[in-house]
């Protein structure tokens, strides 16, 4: 059984997963308030593109447990359930997260959210 491709993110639904995020997580909220629109970032297809989401997927952790206040590693029982609560916007939320770490590290935006 093939899996079909999830839909191209267009700027009108990553605005739109913006919005429902902002409403529904005052975490992602004060982020989005304070560093305001993440980027639209692409990255060609490819096994370049595989390592750098995977790379990106650790730090989306490590910025996760910072703008969610979390004081240790979730389980991954607790990952599932915090990322039931963005669903259907997961890819977005993860932007979000990314955004964080890279105004931080960059010195663009806040030393804590």
């Amino acid at each position: 059984m093939r899996r079909e491709r999830p839909p191209k993110l267009t700027r009108t639904a990553f605005l739109r997963g913006l919005r429902a995020l902002a409403e529904n997580d005052s975490h992602l909220s004060r982020v989005l308030d304070t560093l305001e629109t993440p980027p639209m970032w692409s990255r060609p297809p490819g096994f370049a593109t595989v390592v750098y989401v995977i790379l990106e997927q650790q730090v989306s952790l490590a910025s996760a447990k910072e703008v969610l206040g979390l004081t240790k590693r979730p389980t991954a029982s607790e990952l599932e359930a915090i990322g039931e609560r963005w669903r259907p916007w997961r890819a977005v939320a993860a932007r979000i997260l990314w955004h964080a770490y890279l105004c931080k590290r960059e010195g663009s935006g806040p030393r804590a959210m």
